[in-house]
This record gives structure tokens, sequence and C-alpha cells, in this order.
């Protein structure tokens, strides 16, 4: 040790005291000759720095909602991975999980890391089931339904994709029944839309095709005639009416006992023989099989197909909620199938992936317009169905052959050599005689199919030759009855047939004129009014045909001018077809127009008329039920006016006549003299056939 003397130092004491040695202090060298170092003053830090795990529950639940409205998703989620366990606990029960849900596919990224949150924390006891796994499922399913296109095959190259299947596993892994029923709604829908093809044409007994309606008709038709024929065999066997006897009632049955039947010759053996035989041989073709169980087992299956169909489609409707009222059915269906198997393929890992596209479980609707019931046919049925077993079983030997020969093969491409190589031309020689064989059935098969298809096609033309026969029946049967006076009406014109508007002119005499009346007597002035009443509906009726013959005449006189055609008064017999043309088509646009066109100009100029007829009445122009019925009036006339023909009111002929008028309950049945019109009468065109008689009083 160096001496104390060689160190530079020196030592605090104070003078005239104690050493401090003896003070029994700590020796401390003087701070003059310390480094700047040394002098420093160092304190404790109490904090540290600030962290997102610090978050309280309160600030990350308000952080999550202004996330939220700002649409920043992507920021949420990342968020939500920052926050510790503690504060995850808290806030999970108060995140708006409904919000979120409704929110996708958007939402994806936020929802995805609150589902891995919650299956991936120990100790939180909180379950995936809180956070609506199903919901969520169906919105997946419902947005790839809507982008079908896009979305169809999933692309793992964006987030967008990771993030719905990130989020589909933990569903699936967690939830494994909601898989199940997702797959589950796949395959009925597939189903549903395999059976929208199944209603086309069948089969019949005589190798026809047909509608399954016509072909239960036609059924029906030979089961009764087998019915009748079996009535009229049992009437023939039976001389007399069946009468019961007893021991009771009536002689007894002495024919039919025991001690007679064991007294029969042979002769009335084989007579009684062939008389059950026939009987027989004509109920039995009626009672047993026939093709009408087999149409029915088609109906019965047909139906609940359209049930399958229609519940189905009603189920998407209600869960999408944008399903247009007149959509097709086949499209949306398809789409929202699509849609589950989209979700699905999110679900499903790589191997299972492979699995499902190494062997189809049979659920493909690319082809749901197949038509199963169009290849019954009655006479070959069993044929038909042992060609189509076979085919399918040639499909799956195929399937599993080529699925053999993939997998034996190795990756790189070489064909791995077996050891037994001494067997291999004997299997060679046995897959050369099984193809060998299956090309000979497959050519008998083809040829069958030739031969039916040349029946069909000899089916079809006379079937075609049938109906070019019935067309022209029905042709000269439509002749022969115009010729002897009959009309025929349009079905489809609905309220503008002829025959309607006739019915609406009588409704409007029974119905609205009574109703008319009424309101007039609700009005002071014109309560006992009623020869002035009656008088004044009658001359609505007149004023308003007036109006519209007018109208339309000035309609076609201005078509007329301005195509420069000639005037309505000019015959000439070599007109131009092309008028005749024009003016077809405008009486025919009147008529189809006549529901629609703007009569308000007619129904004005009707009650200026009578308001300035009736001029001492102001309080006419109040009342409702009076303008009512003139609208009325005015829309029937132009409808029955712009008809081809015309139809006209009679209302000048002075005598009473049988075929035109009907008597008031007032008139005087002695006399033919035509004191006053009710009711005009509606004749079909001028000086036609009378449509509608009018009410007078004689």
């Amino acid at each position: 040790m160096l001496p104390l003397s060689s160190l530079d130092v020196s030592w605090a004491y104070s003078r005239g005291a104690s050493s401090v040695i003896e003070r029994g202090d700590r020796i401390r060298p003087e701070r003059n000759f310390r480094r700047a170092v040394q002098k420093m003053s160092w304190r404790p830090k109490m904090g540290t720095s600030f962290t997102v795990n610090d978050v309280g529950p309160t600030a990350a639940l308000r952080r999550l909602l202004q996330y939220y409205e700002k649409r920043e998703f992507q920021a949420a989620a990342s968020f939500v991975k920052s926050l510790s366990h503690s504060t995850f606990r808290q806030v999970i029960d108060h995140v708006p999980i409904d919000l979120l849900v409704d929110a996708l596919p958007a939402s994806v990224a936020v929802l995805e890391a609150l589902y891995a949150k919650v299956f991936l924390s120990d100790g939180l006891g909180q379950s995936v089931r809180a956070l609506r796994p199903e919901a969520a499922v169906w919105h997946l399913v419902h947005f790839f339904a809507r982008h079908d296109d896009d979305y169809s095959i999933p692309d793992n190259n964006t987030s967008f994709h990771r993030s719905c299947k990130k989020l589909l596993r933990v569903i699936a892994i967690s939830q494994p029944g909601l898989r199940q029923t997702v797959r589950a709604r796949r395959k009925s829908l597939a189903r549903s839309l395999a059976g929208l093809g199944h209603h086309g044409l069948i089969g019949t007994s005589d190798q026809s095709l047909m509608n399954l309606h016509d072909a239960i008709k036609l059924e029906l038709e030979k089961v009764s005639l087998l019915f009748k024929t079996a009535l009229m065999k049992l009437d023939e066997s039976s001389n007399k009416s069946p009468v019961s006897r007893s021991v009771s009632h009536g002689p007894p049955p002495s024919q039919l006992s025991h001690q007679r039947q064991l007294s029969l010759r042979q002769v009335e053996i084989q007579e009684r023989l062939i008389k059950n035989k026939t009987i027989l041989n004509a109920v039995e073709p009626a009672l047993c099989k026939h093709t009408l169980d087999v149409f029915l087992a088609i109906l019965r299956r047909r139906i609940e197909l359209d049930k399958d169909v229609l519940l189905q489609f009603t189920r998407v409707k209600r869960e999408a909620g944008d399903v247009p009222v007149n959509a097709i059915v086949a499209p949306i269906l398809m789409r929202f199938a699509h849609g589950c198997e989209s979700v699905l393929s999110f679900m499903a890992d790589e191997e299972e992936v492979e699995e499902r596209g190494d062997s189809s479980d049979g659920t493909d609707i690319s082809g749901y317009h197949s038509d199963s019931d169009s290849a019954v046919i009655i006479n070959r049925q069993r044929g038909r169905f042992n060609f189509l077993y076979n085919s399918k079983k040639r499909r799956n030997i195929r399937g599993e052959r080529s699925v053999t020969s993939s997998s034996d093969s190795p990756e790189n491409g070489f064909r791995i050599r077996p050891e037994h190589i001494d067997s291999t031309p004997i299997q060679t020689v046995k897959v050369n005689e099984d193809y060998s064989r299956e090309v000979t059935s497959l050519r008998l098969e083809v040829e069958g199919l030739r031969c039916e298809l040349l029946k069909g096609k000899q089916a079809l033309v006379q079937a075609q030759e049938r109906e070019q026969k019935m067309k022209d029946r029905l042709a000269e049967q439509a002749q022969r009855m115009l010729e002897r006076g009959y009309k025929f009406e349009n079905a489809s014109l609905g309220d503008r047939r002829p025959s309607a508007l006739i019915r609406c002119y009588g409704n409007l005499y029974t119905q609205a004129r009574v109703d008319t009346l009424d309101a007039l007597d609700a009005i002071p002035e014109l309560r006992h009014a009623d020869e002035l009443k009656a008088k004044l509906l009658f001359s609505v009726v007149v004023l308003a045909f007036r109006s519209v013959q007018s109208s339309v005449r000035e309609i076609q006189e201005t078509m007329r001018r301005v195509l420069q055609m000639p005037q309505l008064g000019s015959k000439n017999p070599n007109a131009d077809p092309s008028t005749q043309q024009v003016e077809w088509g405008i009486s025919l646009y009147l008529k189809r127009t006549s529901q629609v066109y703007d009569v308000k100009k007619n129904v004005e100029d009707v009650c200026s008329q009578i308001w300035a007829t009736l001029y001492d009445y102001p309080c006419l122009k109040v009342c409702h039920g009076l303008v009512s019925y003139i609208e009325n009036c005015v829309k029937l006339a132009w409808a029955l006016t712009n008809q081809i023909p015309s139809f006209v009111v009679e209302y000048e002929t002075r005598l009473f006549r049988k075929d035109l008028h009907v008597r008031f309950h007032a008139s005087n049945h002695e006399s033919n003299h035509i004191d006053t019109y009710l009711w005009p009468a509606l004749l079909e065109g001028d000086n036609g056939p009378c449509v509608h008689k009018g009410v007078v009083v004689t």
C-alpha cells in the first residue's frame, strides 16, 4: 500500500477540537479535486413510457367507437391486437358486435382480430358464441352471393380474403355445427335447383311425349274406359239384377248352397270357369298395374320439388331483403349457393379443399335444368333405367381409374416400375379385354339410342301433322262461325272487352244512376223535382256520347288534314290501301288506349252544357255525386265509341219495340207510345243489333 504522505489530499478537521478518529466520524476525502461527473446529482424517475397496454377500458372502448364512426377498420383491428388481456377482458363485453357484423365485409379485419383475441386468450372465460358467429357467416354468404363472379374462388393474395379465411377458420373450429349448417344449406339449394328441371314432358304408353296433366287425363280416360268395359261384361254375364238372399229375408239361396255345388256336372263347371275367367279378364286390367300410378308418383314428386324450391326462395328472399318482387328464382338460388360454397371453401383447410376437388359429392348446380322425367318411356322403362344406371356406373369406374393412376404416379412425372414384372402382361390383356367389351356395349347402346331418336322424330312429325290438321279444323270452324254471325273476343283484354263494357253500361243505370239520384235528393231545391232529375241523368248520357263522337271525329279529321288524306265524306273506290291502313291504325290505337286516354276536356264540355241549361240551379256545381256520374258516363262513352264497330245510343224512336225497349214499372202497358226516355238503348253500330235495351215510360 502507498503511504498516506504520498496522497495529495487534506483531511478535514476542526481546529481546537478532537480528532476525527477520536470522534468516531467517517473519514471522507475532500471534494475539491473530484471530477465533474462525480458531482452530478442523480434522482430516481418515478414514471415510465406510456404504451397502448396501459389504456383504460373506457378510453379503449371510446377509441374503438371513434374508429368505427370514421370507418377506420384496419386501425381498429391493429388497436384490438395491441390491447392487454386485462383491458380486453373488460372491453369485450361492451364492444358493439351487432354494428360490426352489420358493417361486413368492411369490418372483417376488426372481427377477425376480436375472434382471434377471444379464441387464443387464456383465462378470459369468453366464448366465441357471444360474438354472433352465425350472423357473421350469413352476412359473408350474402356478400359472396352478390359478388359470385368476383369472389366465388378465394384469392389468398388480398388482405380481405386473408382476414375472411382467418375469421371463418376460427368460427369453423370453435363452432363446427355452423359449418355443417352451411353445408346442409348448400345441398338444399342444389337439390332445389336440380328440382326446377323436373317438370318437362313425359313419355306415355303409346311412345309419345306430352304434358303430365294431359298424360294423366289420357290415362284416366283409359282407366274409365276399362271400368266401363268391366261393367258391361258384368252386365252381360248376369241376366238379372243381383238379389240379396238370406234365411230371414226371401227364399233360401238354394242355387249357391253347398249341396248344390257338390252336384254339378262337368259342363256346368266349365261354364262357370269360362264365366269367371271372362269377368277376371275384364276387371283385372282396370284394377291391376297401369301407368296412372307412375304419373301420380311423378306428380307427387313435382309437388314436393316445387314446395322445396318455394321454401328455399322464400327463405333467401327473407334473409337477403333486396330480392325484386318478380325476380327469376333460379339465378337467385344459384348465387346464394355460390355464396355458401365460397364460405365453405374459406372454412376448409388445404387438405379438405384438395379432397373436395378430387371427389365431388354430386352437388353441382351448374346443370340445374336437368329433365329426368322427360326420359320416362313406359314401354321401355326397364331398358332405359338399365342404360342410365350402367352409364353412371361406368363414369364412376372411370373416375376411380383416373384417381388411381394419378395417385400411383410420382410428382416428377416418371412412372415407377413395379416389382412384379411377370404379372404385367396378364393384367394388360385383362384391361384390353375389359375395354373391348365396354366399347362393344357402348356401340350397342348408341345403336339403341339411334333407334329411339328415329322413333322420337317420327312421333314428332306425326304430332306436328296432327297439330296442323287441328289448326285447319279450328280455322274452318271459326270461319263457319263468322259466317253465321258469331263474334269473338280477346279474353286478354279484360275489362276492355265489348261484353265487359256492355255490362258496365247496364251497371251505370242500375247502380251509378241510383247513387246519383240519392245525391241529388240531398239538395233541398231538387228534393221534389223527380222528373227534372230523371231527365238530367238521361241528358248526361246523351251529351257524353255526343261530346265523345265529336272529339273522335275531330281527331280523325286532324290526322287526315295533316297527312293530306281524302276527307271522310269523299268516297273513292280506288282509294290507296295505305290510307285504309292509317285509318285502321288510328281506330285501333284509340280502342287500345280507351282506358288511359284523358277525357277531361269532354267532362268539362258536358258539365258546361248542363250548367248553362240549368242555370237556375247553381247548387248542381257543388254536387260531387253528379260530377262523378258525369265522369263515369264520359269514360264509358269514350270506350264504347272507339270500339270496332262503334257503339251508339238510340233515343229517338217514339214507338215501343220489344227488341229495343223495356217499360218502366210506372208505364201504361196498354199503350205503345213512348212519353219519356229514362235510359237510352245501346246499339252495336248504326242500325246494328241492340245489346242493351233502353228504359222508357209509355
